[in-house]
């Protein structure tokens, strides 16, 4: 499938910046915001073009085999292997681990060193493969999500840096962050890391303080994870890593207010494939390539945790497969950066699903995650994933309201969303949900 930039007319919108420039980390005065600065690129009737369909005839529901299917597990999940390991270990050949890159800083108060150190990437992941393999779970793979983000994807985990906010050209913050990865790249445990849930969500984030976007730092990211990237491959070439971003914030965020922007009209196609170029260029290919052209990523994670109130689901988890094939087809661009030289296309890169959940408030609509899910699968028939993660293996339990296990999940540092605690395969009493039946079903021989 080729894809236009549109008609010539809107060639007079040259010397629209298309990728965000990387900001120097010198000169970062505290009294101002460090500038933007670097070369514009022009728009022109460029092409570009999604990689072949993988859709196969023979597997038309979408199913994932044993080796893809994974569930992002942690300590609460142990009880429930206990009784279920057998079952979980026959389905499952992935197991994922997200891991906050949280330090220092509880998003509270400072940590005392010790306490620091139990909590970095490297010692969560030993800790929990731990007490997982005690329960009796035995992964083929680990794969990890180091979640740069809080939760709620609304402020940065962070080292302590004397009360201060940090940003992503905060010198100490960016040797934290690298000293970690570096760490965790050599642990023989792990197959593939992702860096963030969604990074391409600070692309839109605002200072609750001070009302700037955080827009201006999104170059200093991009920068940060093209240096993490080169040091963990550095450490363990064999390594597989890539960068987490969410489809529902590029195509229902990024891509209406660069259309709005440059005022395009997305209901009329030509102009909404530009508007999608323009987005891809800003918030996604400049973390896939060097502003030379070099790839700096292994694989692309997606997050396919839609906000279902918006568009096309609209609160209905039974959507129809036409309209979720229609609003997924482009899906696999995220893996096909170009140049930004002479925009020629790169190696095409493939997809993970890292994170999989339809979003439920409560455990009474969680049952309709395997609705969801039946579409979802037939709507990415056409791509063939490294892996698929569903979010949670277990509920976290409400009750007792003031000390359960969600309230420890939902309250500081954790700070995750309450529907965190209803995003699992089996509920908190150990049932399974329809949507496990769905997801561990194996494409048809």
């Amino acid at each position: 499938m080729t894809r236009s930039s549109g008609p010539s007319r809107l060639c007079h919108l040259a010397l629209l910046t298309l990728s965000l420039p990387l900001v120097a980390l010198t000169g970062c005065a505290e009294e101002g915001l460090p500038q933007l600065s670097g070369p514009t690129l022009p728009i022109e009737d460029s092409t570009f073009t999604l990689p072949p369909s993988e859709a196969s005839a023979s597997n038309p529901e979408g199913h994932w085999s044993r080796e893809q299917r994974g569930v992002a597990m942690d300590k609460e999940d142990v009880l429930l292997l206990r009784s279920k390991g057998a079952e979980v270990n026959e389905a499952l050949g992935t197991l994922t681990l997200n891991l906050p890159l949280l330090s220092l800083q509880s998003n509270v108060a400072c940590l005392e060193e010790g306490a620091a150190e139990e909590r970095e990437p490297l010692a969560q992941l030993n800790q929990t493969l731990s007490a997982l393999r005690d329960a009796g779970l035995s992964p083929e793979r680990v794969v990890v999500t180091v979640e740069l983000l809080t939760p709620k994807q609304n402020s940065l985990y962070h080292v302590c840096l004397n009360g201060g906010e940090p940003r992503f050209f905060t010198p100490a913050h960016r040797a934290h962050v690298l000293s970690t990865l570096r760490e965790l790249a050599a642990s023989s445990e792990v197959s593939a890391v992702t860096l963030g849930a969604s990074l391409n969500s600070y692309y839109h984030l605002t200072d609750p303080m001070s009302g700037f976007e955080h827009k201006w730092d999104y170059p200093n990211l991009v920068s940060l994870y093209h240096e993490a990237y080169s040091a963990m491959k550095e450490v363990n070439p064999e390594l597989l890593v890539g960068p987490g971003l969410s489809w529902g914030t590029l195509i229902n965020t990024t891509t209406p207010r660069v259309a709005e922007e440059l005022e395009l009209n997305l209901d009329e196609q030509a102009e909404a494939d530009l508007a999608l170029e323009v987005a891809l260029r800003r918030s996604v290919w400049s973390l896939l390539t060097t502003r030379e052209g070099e790839l700096r990523a292994d694989f692309v994670g997606v997050s396919l945790r839609p906000n279902t109130v918006e568009a096309p689901f609209n609160g209905n988890a039974d959507t129809d497969v036409a309209t979720l094939e229609a609003y997924y087809s482009e899906l696999a661009l995220l893996g096909t950066p170009i140049n930004p030289i002479n925009s020629d296309p790169l190696e095409v890169l493939p997809l993970a699903f890292t994170q999989l959940d339809w979003t439920s408030p409560n455990g009474a609509n969680a049952n309709l995650k395997g609705v969801f899910l039946t579409g979802l699968k037939v709507a990415l028939r056409h791509v063939n994933p490294l892996w698929v993660s569903w979010l949670r293996l277990s509920d976290l339990p409400k009750l007792p309201a003031e000390s359960s296990i969600c309230k420890i999940y939902t309250s500081a540092p954790k700070n995750y969303p309450e529907s965190f605690c209803f995003a699992a395969l089996f509920d908190a009493n150990g049932q399974p949900r329809d949507a496990w039946e769905v997801f561990t079903t194996d494409p048809t021989p």
